[in-house]
Protein backbone atom coordinates (compact mmCIF):
# COMPACT_ATOMS: atom_id res chain seq x y z
CA UNK A 1 0.00 0.00 0.00
CA UNK A 2 2.97 2.33 0.53
CA UNK A 3 3.46 2.75 -3.23
CA UNK A 4 -0.18 3.68 -3.67
CA UNK A 5 -0.01 6.24 -0.87
CA UNK A 6 3.12 7.74 -2.42
CA UNK A 7 1.31 7.97 -5.77
CA UNK A 8 -1.69 9.60 -4.08
CA UNK A 9 0.45 12.13 -2.23
CA UNK A 10 2.17 13.13 -5.50
CA UNK A 11 -1.26 13.70 -7.05
CA UNK A 12 -2.25 15.87 -4.08
CA UNK A 13 0.65 18.24 -4.83
CA UNK A 14 2.21 18.84 -1.40
CA UNK A 15 4.00 22.07 -2.41
CA UNK A 16 0.67 23.60 -3.45
CA UNK A 17 -1.00 22.29 -0.29
CA UNK A 18 1.79 23.76 1.83
CA UNK A 19 1.46 27.15 0.15
CA UNK A 20 -2.32 27.17 0.65
CA UNK A 21 -2.00 26.13 4.29
CA UNK A 22 0.62 28.80 4.94
CA UNK A 23 -1.46 31.46 3.18
CA UNK A 24 -4.42 30.82 5.46
CA UNK A 25 -2.33 30.44 8.59
CA UNK A 26 -0.33 33.59 7.97
CA UNK A 27 -3.34 35.74 7.07
CA UNK A 28 -5.16 34.72 10.22
CA UNK A 29 -2.34 34.56 12.75
CA UNK A 30 0.35 37.14 11.90
CA UNK A 31 -0.66 40.52 13.27
CA UNK A 32 2.15 42.46 11.57
CA UNK A 33 1.37 41.89 7.89
CA UNK A 34 4.79 43.23 6.89
CA UNK A 35 6.36 40.21 8.63
CA UNK A 36 4.42 37.67 6.55
CA UNK A 37 7.20 37.14 3.94
CA UNK A 38 9.76 36.58 6.71
CA UNK A 39 7.50 34.17 8.61
CA UNK A 40 6.61 32.35 5.35
CA UNK A 41 10.31 31.86 4.54
CA UNK A 42 11.00 30.55 8.05
CA UNK A 43 8.06 28.11 7.93
CA UNK A 44 8.97 26.90 4.44
CA UNK A 45 12.43 26.00 5.74
CA UNK A 46 11.07 24.44 8.94
CA UNK A 47 8.35 22.36 7.29
CA UNK A 48 8.94 22.22 3.54
CA UNK A 49 7.19 20.03 0.99
CA UNK A 50 9.21 16.91 1.85
CA UNK A 51 8.22 17.05 5.51
CA UNK A 52 4.60 17.73 4.56
CA UNK A 53 4.70 14.73 2.20
CA UNK A 54 5.82 12.54 5.09
CA UNK A 55 3.09 13.92 7.35
CA UNK A 56 0.42 13.41 4.69
CA UNK A 57 1.55 9.81 4.04
CA UNK A 58 1.38 9.00 7.75
CA UNK A 59 -2.05 10.55 8.17
CA UNK A 60 -3.51 8.89 5.07
CA UNK A 61 -2.12 5.47 6.03
CA UNK A 62 -3.58 5.84 9.52
CA UNK A 63 -7.09 6.81 8.44
CA UNK A 64 -7.63 5.04 5.12
CA UNK A 65 -7.32 1.45 3.95
CA UNK A 66 -6.08 0.27 0.56
CA UNK A 67 -9.57 0.29 -0.96
CA UNK A 68 -10.02 3.94 0.07
CA UNK A 69 -6.65 4.85 -1.43
CA UNK A 70 -7.61 3.13 -4.70
CA UNK A 71 -10.81 5.22 -4.86
CA UNK A 72 -8.87 8.40 -4.14
CA UNK A 73 -6.37 7.55 -6.87
CA UNK A 74 -9.13 6.95 -9.40
CA UNK A 75 -10.83 10.22 -8.48
CA UNK A 76 -7.74 12.43 -8.43
CA UNK A 77 -6.59 11.05 -11.78
CA UNK A 78 -9.94 12.01 -13.34
CA UNK A 79 -10.60 15.43 -14.91
CA UNK A 80 -12.94 16.32 -12.02
CA UNK A 81 -10.33 15.23 -9.49
CA UNK A 82 -7.69 17.37 -11.20
CA UNK A 83 -10.08 20.31 -11.29
CA UNK A 84 -10.81 19.88 -7.57
CA UNK A 85 -7.07 19.98 -6.84
CA UNK A 86 -6.68 23.11 -8.96
CA UNK A 87 -9.59 24.89 -7.28
CA UNK A 88 -9.21 23.64 -3.70
CA UNK A 89 -6.82 26.36 -2.46
CA UNK A 90 -9.14 29.08 -3.74
CA UNK A 91 -12.24 27.33 -2.38
CA UNK A 92 -10.69 26.78 1.05
CA UNK A 93 -9.45 30.36 1.17
CA UNK A 94 -12.94 31.67 0.40
CA UNK A 95 -14.51 29.37 3.01
CA UNK A 96 -11.95 30.53 5.57
CA UNK A 97 -12.50 34.21 4.77
CA UNK A 98 -16.27 33.90 5.07
CA UNK A 99 -15.98 31.85 8.24
CA UNK A 100 -13.60 34.34 9.85
CA UNK A 101 -15.82 37.27 8.85
CA UNK A 102 -18.73 35.65 10.71
CA UNK A 103 -16.56 34.85 13.71
CA UNK A 104 -15.13 38.36 13.90
CA UNK A 105 -18.57 39.93 13.46
CA UNK A 106 -20.00 37.88 16.33
CA UNK A 107 -17.04 37.42 18.66
CA UNK A 108 -18.02 40.47 20.70
CA UNK A 109 -21.27 38.78 21.73
CA UNK A 110 -19.30 36.21 23.70
CA UNK A 111 -17.77 38.88 25.94
CA UNK A 112 -20.95 40.81 26.72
Amino acid sequence: MTDKIEELIKLLRPPMVLKAMLDVALKTSVADKEKIPEVRQFLNKAIGPDHLTEIMANVYSTHFDEEDIDVFLEFYKSPTGQKSLDKMPVVMNEVNQQFMAIVLKNIGDIFK
